[in-house]
């Protein structure tokens, strides 16, 4: 059986799916012996230069320096009149840019095409009603709600994490029985809790301060300094664990900043289960797989700075469900974190909620799917 695996390489989170998709795969080969044909890439890799360089730059630029555009392109272009009117023109601009891919889709002839990005399945659905490929098509969407871009008539399964999403995908006219609500896929290291003392030490910070965790994915976006300089009342009972992914000058300015309780400021690192394992409560977006990960450690949220579109989504959803926070202006977190201080029922709360609605072993339920489809 042959299994191949595509992501890109915009954002972080649909590279995150892929490659958990991918170990989860590795470790049933080796468990128990199957014969499976694993190959994953990224979709960049098949595609022309122009768009390689374009695209994610693009997307960067949008969702960091005019989000208000971003936000209302997403909502316009999910109406579903308005995405049936440009379907023509999103199939040209896909076919100017996925011939390499189209014929590498068709000279791999994988049993299972497992994709974590919206662009590949766009192209194999066309392949495989033209008959140039016979591919089963898994698609996973990687958000807590399906937009357009990621509805393609010819998909055989889709992977979504919520009841609300299946019916969202059931009213565009998807059959229901192609829907499965398995998740979102998390690593293997975050489908388990470690002793919180233990991490702690391990990481070098004090075992009895309420531990915050500040992330802001790939792209380090968020409001770091403003959070911070806002818990100053609580320089008694905190510390503050700080990723800030790639951006260099906010990792620069923090690292020279100094602050009346302990903070611990991090670049890109690669032990995030352990980062979430030591925190109490997580201030990051709400990606979808930052997310998903928070709740499958059980880690409350207080969600901040949220991409519009995608991750309102994804935050709308936890809000509802009383699984998180809201921050909707920096200075607002002084009165969350004194809530959880003064009474830390008000998290124990939070996690009873995440019981509902976590799906830690998501990754292993879509590569059960996936394997059933051999032929």
């Amino acid at each position: 059986m042959k299994v191949l695996i595509m992501y890109a390489t915009a954002g972080h989170g649909h590279k995150k799916a892929a490659e958990y998709l991918c170990e989860e795969l590795e470790r049933r080969k080796r468990e128990y012996g199957s014969d499976i044909e694993i190959v994953s890439t990224d979709l960049f890799k098949q595609t022309p230069a122009a768009f390689v360089k374009t695209y994610p730059v693009s997307y960067e630029f949008m969702v960091s320096k005019v989000p208000w555009f971003w936000g209302f392109s997403y909502w316009l272009t999910n109406m579903q009149w308005f995405a049936r009117l440009v379907a023509p023109i999103r199939r040209f601009y896909n076919k100017i840019n996925s011939r390499q891919l189209e014929q590498y889709l068709i000279t791999e002839a994988p049993d299972v095409l497992l994709f974590t990005h919206f662009f590949p399945p766009e192209v194999s659905t066309y392949l495989k009603r033209k008959g140039r490929i016979s591919s089963q098509i898994v698609t996973v969407v990687t958000d807590f709600f399906a937009h357009s871009t990621w509805i393609n008539k010819g998909t055989d399964h889709f992977v979504v994490m919520t009841d609300e999403s299946k019916q969202a995908l059931a009213r565009w006219g998807i059959p229901p029985e192609t829907i499965n609500v398995l998740g979102i896929p998390v690593g293997a290291k975050f489908q388990y809790n470690e002793d919180k003392r233990d991490v702690r030490a391990r990481l070098g910070i004090e075992q009895e301060r309420l531990t915050l965790l500040l992330t802001s994915g790939s792209f380090g976006i968020g409001p770091f300094e403003e959070v911070l300089s806002a818990l100053e009342a609580f320089k008694d009972s905190i510390q503050a664990l700080i990723v800030c992914g790639n951006n260099k000058h906010l990792f620069e300015a923090l690292s020279k900043k100094q602050f009346p309780y302990p903070v611990k400021v991090n670049g890109f690192i690669d032990n995030m289960h352990e980062f979430m394992d030591a925190a109490d409560v997580i201030i990051a977006k709400s990606g979808g797989i930052t997310t998903c990960e928070s709740l499958a450690k059980s880690v409350p949220m207080i969600i901040t700075s949220p991409i519009p579109g995608q991750e309102t989504g994804n935050a709308r959803y936890l809000i509802e469900h009383d699984c998180a926070f809201e921050l909707k202006r920096p200075k607002d977190i002084a009165e969350i974190i004194g809530s959880i201080v003064r009474s830390p029922e008000v998290l124990r709360e939070k996690i009873e909620n995440i019981q509902k609605v976590r799906k830690p072993q998501a990754t292993k339920h879509i590569i059960d799917l996936v394997l059933s489809l051999k032929k």
